[in-house]
């Protein structure tokens, strides 16, 4: 393939009003952004390139995010782009099997978990273990005490927020349509994305402190269990018949693994942790 430096690259194509958008210094790779296309060069030497790809610029773009507020706290939302993935996994636990096809329509969720702030400024009070800073995540919640925090947030904003399902959680833990398949939510390598048993010294940690992942969603590995709507299942070929209900990502308590973005765990509606919270969804 012809090689060529990246300006004289883009004058022969034409393409004078392209604009760098991303450099992955990493793999060596400058994408340079055309209208609806991403022309992606790889980086030979200071001057040299070639053209590998072209690309969606929509891969490459930053999801929507929408800014709410209430009671002058304001929280993130980031809108994930309805799609197909693979829910599960086959070479896990028995309960993340079968892996299987789940479609997901748009749909948005918390880019962070509920911080303590937030609670507070709709409960009027705070329920955490761990207090400090509030942008702590707020733990020590049942799912009953989330469904009545969420009533009165939706009371309070005219919105419908709510807990996302299991389906919804994975598929945006894995970075929905733009995921790179990452064992943990936005890397193979879980010091990278999460708080978890051995760094995080036994206590919660301020969200958004970790490496987001493809979606631009923080702590979907570690830091606090994040429950969802759904009631469980021992696996995917049984019906949800029980009255518990899944939590998912891991926490700051437990090993590594538990981190990774199959993952899932079952607890009763009442029950309370220290390492075990939420996420909103809309």
């Amino acid at each position: 393939m012809k090689t060529n430096k990246l300006l004289k690259s883009i004058m022969l194509c034409g393409l004078c009003a392209m604009a760098l958008l991303a450099y992955a210094e990493q793999v060596k790779v400058v994408k340079v952004y055309n209208g609806d296309k991403v022309i992606a060069m790889h980086k030979i030497s200071d001057f040299e390139y070639f053209q590998v790809e072209d690309v969606d610029a929509a891969e490459l773009l930053p999801a929507k995010v929408t800014t709410y507020e209430v009671n002058g706290v304001s929280f993130d939302m980031v809108e994930v782009e309805g799609g197909n993935y693979l829910m599960g996994d086959d070479n896990g636990h028995s309960q993340e099997k079968p892996a299987h096809k789940e479609t997901i329509p748009t749909f948005q969720i918390g880019k962070t978990e509920v911080t303590q702030e937030l609670w507070q400024a709709v409960m009027g009070t705070n329920p955490s273990k761990f207090k400090g800073e509030a942008n702590l995540p707020v733990e020590q919640v049942s799912w009953t005490d989330c469904n009545t925090f969420i009533a009165k947030l939706n009371e309070l904003t005219g919105k419908n927020f709510r807990l996302p399902t299991e389906a919804e959680w994975e598929y945006a833990a894995r970075g929905g349509k733009k995921s790179q398949g990452y064992t943990y939510s936005g890397s193979n390598t879980v010091d990278d994305v999460a708080w978890y048993d051995e760094n995080s010294s036994s206590t919660t940690h301020p969200v958004a402190q970790k490496q987001p992942n493809e979606l631009g969603l923080y702590d979907m590995s570690g830091s606090v269990w994040e429950w969802t709507s759904d009631n469980y299942s021992d696996n995917y070929s049984s019906e949800r018949t029980s009255s518990d209900r899944a939590y998912r990502g891991g926490s700051f308590l437990n090993k590594f693994s538990l981190s990774r973005v199959a993952e899932r765990y079952k607890n009763d509606e009442s029950i309370k942790y220290d390492n075990l919270g939420l996420r909103l969804a809309l």
